[in-house]
């Protein structure tokens, strides 16, 4: 049941490319062109759009051969414990805008996404903590839904974020 979505959707892309070159070698002007560049385009806007809610294609987002992604790293120490940070940042999370898409108490992992808005289709957003000599490293990573340019949204993100925490902790 795991593999279903990953079967349908190489069936899917090899599908969609026999028939791209069918097209192709039967005859070529603009408006075919331009109707399977658009198929094209939707084709792959989709496959972002129904693969971001689920972690296990944290490395599609990130990869950098993903062309239609922008991504963002950056890496934090906090001198709190892993534990602690885990469930403060949850509920940091679920006060937000963001959104909670799933969570590993075990490996300290939490995954959110962000909704639409006028300047980006959203973003995926990854922390994980990381066990560290006097508190936790917090590996923080963010990529956009099908953007070649973020505008400046993914570093925004971190840094909302990282000053939520930082209020969080003023009484």
């Amino acid at each position: 049941m795991k593999n279903t979505k990953s079967i349908l959707i190489f069936t899917g892309s090899i599908v969609f490319a026999l028939g791209l070159s069918y097209l192709l070698r039967k005859s070529i002007n603009g408006k075919e062109i331009a109707v399977v560049l658009f198929a094209l385009f939707l084709f792959l806007f989709l496959l972002h759009f129904f693969l971001r809610k689920n972690v296990k294609y944290k490395s599609f987002f990130m990869s950098k051969w993903n062309v239609f992604t922008t991504k963002y790293k950056k890496e934090d120490f906090i001198d709190i414990s892993p534990d602690l940070l885990f469930e403060k940042f949850i509920d940091i999370i679920e006060g937000s805008t963001f959104k909670v898409s799933s969570s590993n108490k075990v490996n300290y992992e939490i995954f959110a996404i962000t909704p639409l808005t006028m300047r980006s289709w959203g973003e995926n957003i990854y922390i994980q903590f990381i066990e560290s000599k006097g508190g936790s490293k917090m590996k923080f990573e963010s990529s956009t839904l099908f953007q070649v340019t973020d505008w400046g949204k993914n570093k925004t993100n971190h840094i909302l974020i990282l000053d939520e925490f930082n209020k969080s902790l003023t009484i």
